[in-house]
């Protein structure tokens, strides 16, 4: 059995068992690099503002040491686990431990950070554990006098621990996907087939951000401040939500097969400007020799509604001009879509079909690109028998050239 106790018989005790799994639960996720993409710095901050308590702590516990992932009133990063109060949710995966007079716990109240002058008095902490049941660290809250929350901010202080573990999965599989990215780069069949696995787990965790965002917003105990950082983190999650959008489209790509048929190209690109909904300062044009061709609609009108859609966005002139060609040569018909916009780097022409290839940082709406559409297209026009490149002149726009045989 592993006691975490300060040579007291009452502090929790722990199996061996249960701490393995602990330790392995820490070790997946790899919490102490992981870089996360929402700041946990700011959820601290949420919990002091919304409790107005002087210290917030969030802390991963492994076998012997705290480590202090963020931090709200404090500068210490770590600390030895038989030292720490954080370590008392450990025995309880799904209780909150409130202890609202530290020296009035026979415990407690000899531990250095309690008995210290200006030590602890108030303590508050809230196990961040594992959807199987395995609390990996603790968001605890601290004050310098005795106190009481009320159920309002325990509750809240819950929900921000569950926002902790939120992340840190959804993190986790985020980084589980660009490690993938770059092992299988050129192997695109197994990237999308692993791709679609991970988009799917990420699903999960992505709606729980957005649940716990909401219930959140709701409490009008939150400062201005603390409301502007929830407003950034349901933006981020939008933005991770159209990410993997992004891979689920590419990963599906022509995976119901190819239904070939006759198709009229004036009718699909009807159809795509239709969804798409172009501002009065968009025009675009179609000019088709080949009327109709053989292929698959459905395919087809996804090509084209990547292809418009990023000539739409990435454009930067104060007219959009995009003109949409179909002809026949020979054997084979060609569709070219062409638009004014800033153009492509002879350098970079290959890599933007690649998956996770983003050349601008945001489009003319200030929205994150996914890197996905063109690999789509590429995806998508090699399930139909062609084959996709492109022409440029940077400054001058760029035309997509698709041909296939007829």
């Amino acid at each position: 059995m592993l006691n975490t106790s300060y040579t007291n018989p009452s502090w929790p005790i722990i199996s061996e068992e249960a701490e393995l799994n602990r330790l392995k639960a820490i070790k997946q996720y790899s919490i102490a690099d992981t870089g996360m993409e929402i700041s946990f710095e700011e959820i601290a901050e949420i919990a002091a503002d919304s409790c107005k308590v002087p210290v917030v702590t969030i802390s991963m516990i492994d076998h012997d040491t705290q480590w202090i992932l963020a931090a709200y009133g404090t500068d210490v990063r770590k600390l030895p686990r038989h030292q720490s109060l954080c370590a008392l949710t450990l025995g309880s995966p799904f209780k909150s431990i409130v202890i609202a007079d530290l020296k009035a716990d026979e415990r407690l109240r000899n531990h250095h950070l309690v008995s210290q002058e200006g030590g602890y008095r108030y303590f508050a902490g809230f196990p961040i554990t594992t959807h199987e049941g395995y609390p990996i660290g603790a968001l605890s809250v601290f004050d310098y006098q005795p106190r009481e929350l009320d159920k309002s901010q325990l509750r809240m202080l819950k929900m921000l621990a569950n926002q902790v573990m939120n992340q840190i999965e959804l993190t986790g599989k985020v980084h589980q996907l660009e490690k993938a990215q770059q092992k299988l780069e050129g192997a695109n069949h197994d990237l999308a087939r692993f791709a679609y696995v991970v988009a799917h787990d990420i699903r999960s965790p992505l709606r729980n951000i957005y649940s716990l965002t909401q219930l959140l917003e709701k409490d009008d105990q939150l400062g201005v401040e603390s409301l502007k950082m929830i407003d950034f983190i349901q933006h981020s999650a939008k933005e991770l939500e159209h990410l993997v959008e992004g891979i689920l489209e590419y990963s599906l790509a022509g995976k119901n097969g190819v239904n070939k048929q006759v198709v009229n190209i004036q009718a699909i690109v009807d159809n795509v400007i239709e969804l798409l909904r172009p501002a009065p300062e968009v025009r675009i044009h179609l000019q088709h020799q080949a009327g109709e061709v053989v292929s698959d609609p459905t395919l087809l009108r996804q090509i084209l509604l990547n292809l418009i859609s990023n000539a739409i966005r990435y454009n930067n002139k104060p007219i959009t001009q995009i003109e949409v060609k179909s002809e026949l040569r020979g054997a084979q018909w060609f569709l070219l879509v062409s638009d004014n916009g800033p153009g492509i780097d002879d350098s970079l022409k290959k890599q933007i079909f690649e998956p996770f290839k983003v050349l601008t940082e945001r489009d003319r709406f200030g929205k994150k690109g996914s890197g996905i559409g063109l690999a789509t297209v590429r995806s998508l026009t090699e399930k139909l028998g062609g084959r996709i490149v492109v022409e440029s002149t940077p400054g001058a726009g760029s035309t997509f050239v698709l041909s296939f045989p007829v």
